[in-house]
């Protein structure tokens, strides 16, 4: 419970750092960028932190934990892609970045099969209480 809160509060915090820093600055394209790094960020916390609140169905965090792994999947590609335009670079790998964001929209259809994502669930004691851990395991 407590981890839920603390990822939905780090989520919130990430995605006001983002906003603060489009509206500021002079770099357009860079800061659209970063908007676009926090939001992943945020789409991962966010989700992620409702999947721990959220214990009363199983399949339930389950689900909302894929919506959070598009997040994570976007991560890498608008690092990527940050990088690229803080370096300049922008002009000379337009097809790459592009490239990486149509591989994300792919993983992420594929997150929604089982042949992306398969969860496991193990059965842990502690303080005299039966908790399941969702343990991710990648195929």
């Amino acid at each position: 419970m407590m981890l839920g809160l603390i990822n939905i509060l780090a989520s919130i915090v990430i995605l006001f750092l983002g906003i603060s820093v489009y509206f500021k600055g002079l770099n357009k394209k860079i800061k659209r960028v970063y908007l676009l790094f926090s939001l992943s960020c945020f789409f991962w916390l966010f989700f992620y932190g409702l999947s721990y609140i959220y214990t009363l169905h199983q399949d339930i965090p389950k689900i909302l934990m894929r919506f959070g792994y598009i997040g994570v999947i976007f991560i890498t590609f608008t690092i990527y892609h940050f990088v690229v335009v803080f370096l300049s670079l922008f002009s000379k790998e337009k097809k790459f970045v592009y490239l990486s964001y149509i591989l994300g929209v792919i993983f992420s259809l594929l997150l929604f099969t089982p042949y992306f994502i398969s969860f496991k669930k193990h059965m842990h004691k502690r303080y005299n209480q039966k908790i399941w851990i969702k343990i991710l395991h990648i195929k």
